[in-house]
């Protein structure tokens, strides 16, 4: 999520990650499976709630 979070920030990325001043409302995120980004687990879980919270998205798929 640390990682996620730098890439909105950064000025390189942003055609991809905004529209306007916003952050673009639908993510589609691509993992490999490892336990740290599984979204089997709880406490992955939890974090992809809170990003999708703090970015304010209508959409996110893991």
């Amino acid at each position: 999520m640390v990682d996620l979070m730098s890439i909105i920030k950064e000025e390189n990325f942003r055609e991809f990650t905004h529209n306007g001043d916003s952050v673009k409302p639908f993510w589609y995120l691509l993992t490999d499976g490892g336990p740290d980004e599984n979204p089997q687990f709880l406490a992955n879980i939890m974090k992809y709630l809170l990003l999708f919270k703090k970015l304010d998205l209508d959409y996110l798929t893991v």
